[in-house]
């Protein structure tokens, strides 16, 4: 067993420690529910053009499509270069 070394302890546990700890979590929870949120847009983006159809119905699918998109790319963003 290696020696207890209380300095490299609070080392992890320094105020910069702690506050990219935070960032870092914060960020994955927004992405989460930022995609989440996305998610049941595009639902209810779904059931809104099978009840009303016109010309663009496959325009707002598209754009509810890429906010998904939009939403994985954050959430991998956070997860590694945060």
């Amino acid at each position: 067993m290696e020696n207890f070394d209380s300095g490299t302890i609070l080392q992890y546990f320094s105020a910069a420690s702690l506050g990219a700890m935070f960032i870092k979590a914060f960020s994955i929870v927004f992405s989460l529910v930022f995609l989440i949120y996305t998610v049941v847009t595009f639902k209810q983006t779904q059931e809104i053009t099978r009840t009303i159809t016109n010309r663009r119905n496959r325009f707002i699918l598209t754009i509810s499509g890429l906010q998904i998109l939009a939403g994985l790319v954050l959430l991998v963003f956070a997860i590694l270069f945060v």
